[in-house]
């Protein structure tokens, strides 16, 4: 009986946050033919800009996103560049050589170097700040390229910041490398859901939304009244935005203007990120939740923002789902004590898949999304430990915790330095160790294949599908970090040999 009250439970959490998703997948397809009302504001001449890009440890990217900066079609006597490097690597190097270069150019750009990483990328922004011309500021991430006209489409064309009530803009993230495997494809599709669906219909509801971190536009005056960046949380975006909101300031989403940027390559890199997120928008919920109350918008305006800062706690109820759903397929008699409704509410469930389909079909790319569907599942399901893990970490630390970067891939156009080879005592190479949660999350593939294989001997076919679904995700995200892993190892060990025998070195 525990078994189906807590199956019972999980399913209820699931079907509230894809209620949720549902909801707003309605409102985007009633919305899709409207045009959003250009701001009734005020035209005035151009405002100065200050754009400013946060780096730690980006020797790859570092210089392909200063050159994108400084290409930004914008008049020169209303725009400053603010490079603000963290880095322990030879990326400072990299970054400082190219800055040179382009200021040489009459060029307003800087480069502001920090010998510490207080505060890690708000403290970053914080400290730029202080010395920034602009009264917008622009923030892009290293491995983000900003089209060529991107200030000029969302300052000018757009008019975003016309309305006064305006403190920051959005614009949609594109997918440099959304091709190049099923796990960048997959991600994809869970991110266009995000920006396609519901950031277009919190903006034009007048709903609460975020700021993403990156390809967005910020009015000086917002952030400073709103209290500033913070770090005490790892997500300063989100926290920073609802914070100007609460304080009467507005977002606004450009869905039309695309900011394309990379995705994680690896699965481990994937998961890093997704824990850092995940953490960082709980710790969020402990923070906002009392302001959000307190506030004076309307009760759906708060229902929907608890709502929308607090959806990782889904992991939760996915991973309890893992965990209990294969011992109840074993015992037939829990499953017949579920409620008549448990159908329907877990049918729910799968709204946040019509959501991504409808994002893909906007774009055109409904076949592919199809192909990648599959592993976006498998994604969520996998990784609902390590999100899970981070979710009762942001709950019950009182400390932000470590700003694990992603790594950048060094394959993709542009995403190489040219200002020489790293120095000799540099480490250049960014690689991230599987964890013990690897090895956590093969035990739960291995205990859902041994339920599946217990579930065939017994004949009950109906319940080796189900459980077989949460053995392969669970040792497809395991084993996508560790291969890679002993790969990368066995490689290195046979080099060392190599070199040792006097032996060219392999390519």
């Amino acid at each position: 009986m525990m078994l189906t009250v807590l199956n019972v439970i999980a399913v209820l959490v699931l079907a509230v946050y894809a209620l949720h998703q549902g909801i707003l997948l309605f409102i985007y397809l009633l919305l899709r033919r409207r045009p959003p009302a250009r701001p009734s504001g005020t035209v005035r001449p151009l405002p100065p800009v200050t754009v400013q890009l946060p780096l730690y440890n980006e020797r790859y990217v570092a210089e392909r996103i200063i050159a994108s900066a400084s290409a930004l079609d914008y008049p020169r006597d209303l725009l400053q560049i603010q490079v603000l490097d963290d880095s322990t690597d030879d990326t400072s190097r990299i970054a400082a050589h190219a800055v040179q270069n382009i200021a040489e150019r009459g060029i307003d750009i800087t480069f502001i170097h920090r010998d510490h990483r207080d505060g890690y990328k708000a403290g970053a922004l914080a400290n730029g700040l202080r010395t920034a011309s602009g009264e917008l500021v622009a923030i892009f991430d290293a491995d983000f390229i900003p089209p060529r006209d991107f200030l000029q489409r969302v300052v000018n064309q757009a008019a975003a910041f016309d309305d006064p009530r305006v403190g920051f803009v959005q614009t949609r993230w594109g997918h440099l490398n959304r091709d190049s495997s099923i796990l960048t494809g997959a991600q994809a599709a869970l991110l266009d859901m995000s920006f396609i669906i519901d950031q277009s219909v919190r903006s034009r509801l007048g709903l609460k939304m975020n700021f993403n971190g990156s390809g967005g536009v910020w009015r000086r005056e917002a952030i400073e009244s709103a209290g500033g960046w913070q770090a005490d949380t790892l997500t300063e975006d989100l926290d920073l935005s609802y914070r100007a909101q609460i304080n009467g300031w507005r977002g606004r989403y450009l869905s039309d203007v695309v900011c394309p940027g990379e995705l994680p390559d690896n699965v481990l890199a994937f998961k890093v990120q997704q824990a850092r997120w995940t953490r960082g928008s709980v710790q969020c919920v402990r923070k906002l939740f009392p302001r959000i109350a307190r506030s004076d918008m309307p009760w759906w305006h708060k229902l929907a923002a608890c709502v929308h800062i607090s959806g990782y706690f889904s992991n939760l109820a996915v991973l309890l789902l893992a965990l209990v759903t294969p011992l109840m397929l074993l015992d037939p008699g829990s499953l017949s004590h579920r409620p008549a409704w448990y159908g329907a509410v877990s049918t729910i469930a799968t709204l946040p898949v019509l959501s991504m389909l409808a994002a893909q079909w906007a774009q055109g790319r409904t076949l592919q999304f199809l192909r990648v569907m599959p592993a976006a599942v498998i994604l969520g399901v996998g990784m609902s430990l390590s999100d899970s893990l981070a979710v009762i970490a942001g709950l019950l630390r009182a400390t932000s915790g470590k700003f694990i970067r992603t790594p950048k891939s060094a394959d993709l156009p542009g995403a190489q330095p040219v200002a020489g080879k790293p120095e000799p005592h540099t480490k250049p190479v960014y690689r991230l160790q599987p964890d013990w949660t690897a090895r956590a999350e093969m035990l739960l593939g291995i205990y859902a294949l041994a339920v599946c294989l217990q579930a065939a001997v017994q004949g009950a076919w109906l319940s080796v599908l189900p459980a077989l679904f949460y053995a392969v995700s669970f040792l497809g995200v395991a084993l996508g970090q560790i291969m890679p892993a002993l790969r990368l190892q066995l490689r290195e060990r046979a080099q060392r040999t190599r070199m040792k025998s006097g032996l060219p070195s392999l390519k």
